[in-house]
This record gives C-alpha cells, sequence and structure tokens, in this order.
C-alpha cells in the first residue's frame, strides 16, 4: 500500500513539474521590450473619413515571408520607416532594418554596446531563440519602423 501512494506521489510529482515547466518555457512569451515612441498624439489627426499621420521623412515599406518577426511583421504587413540621422536615434526595442551580406534584414534590437570599433547594436527577430550573430553598426542601419499598417 505505501509502495502505491509513493509511485501515484511520484506521478503526480512530474506532472505537475512538466505542466509548470511547460506553461513557463513553451507557452510563455518572451517579454520584448518594445519600440520607443515616435509619433506623439500631436502628429495624429483622424477624420471620419481619413487619418493623416504627420511623420517627417516617412517612406512606405513592405516585408517577405521569413517568419523571423512573427506575428508582429509577416508578408502581407506594410509599414512605415523613418530614416535614423545619429547613432542616439537607435533605442533597444526599436524594429530596424539592417543590411547584412548584402541583405536587408529587419529585427529588434535587444542590445547596444560599445567597443574599440564604436557602437554597435545587437538584433534579434521576435520569433528567432538566438540574437543575429553579428554586431551591426550604424551604418548598417537604414531605417527605423514607425508605423505597422495590418
Amino acid at each position: 500500500m505505501l509502495q502505491r501512494i509513493l509511485v501515484l506521489s511520484l506521478i503526480f510529482l512530474a506532472g505537475f513539474l512538466s505542466h509548470d515547466l511547460y506553461s513557463q518555457w513553451i507557452t510563455t512569451p518572451l517579454d520584448v521590450q518594445g519600440p520607443h515612441q515616435r509619433i506623439l498624439d500631436n502628429q495624429v489627426e483622424i477624420q471620419p473619413d481619413h487619418v493623416v499621420l504627420r511623420i517627417p521623412n516617412a517612406q512606405f515599406a513592405g516585408f517577405t515571408a521569413t517568419h523571423s518577426m512573427d506575428p508582429v511583421i509577416d508578408s502581407d504587413s506594410n509599414a512605415l520607416e523613418v530614416i535614423p540621422q545619429t547613432e542616439e536615434d537607435i533605442h533597444i526595442g526599436d524594429i530596424v532594418s539592417y543590411e547584412y551580406r548584402g541583405s536587408i534584414l529587419i529585427h529588434r534590437v535587444v542590445g547596444k554596446g560599445t567597443d574599440s570599433e564604436g557602437t554597435y547594436y545587437i538584433m534579434k527577430g521576435d520569433n528567432v531563440n538566438t540574437p543575429d550573430p553579428a554586431k551591426v553598426r550604424f551604418g548598417q542601419i537604414q531605417r527605423v519602423l514607425v508605423a505597422i499598417l495590418y
């Protein structure tokens, strides 16, 4: 009888632990820092038949289906982006497009640091488990996402 109780207790404990691990590591999304606010209330005008966004130097952008930024950005998303002027225009949490080995990638800034070459940024796709392999320099960054249009 005691052996049966111990076995049932171990089974219950194993089930409880596996459920706890699953709910914490598998189903809970990572806490991702959001982008720096770039559009203020006074830059948005909402009318009954249209919306006006006053964003200097905004450029329209579309995306390809790489799935690295799912579910935030997908191939049917469109966006507005601006060209950053200085390193201070790039913040942790921002989503930026940058050049890497002849391709344009769009990922989130998850880190920022300095080394002997100056300021660098660490990028990561929201739907990717690891950061991008290389440090990204300001000169590689082409645009900063300021609005997603679904």
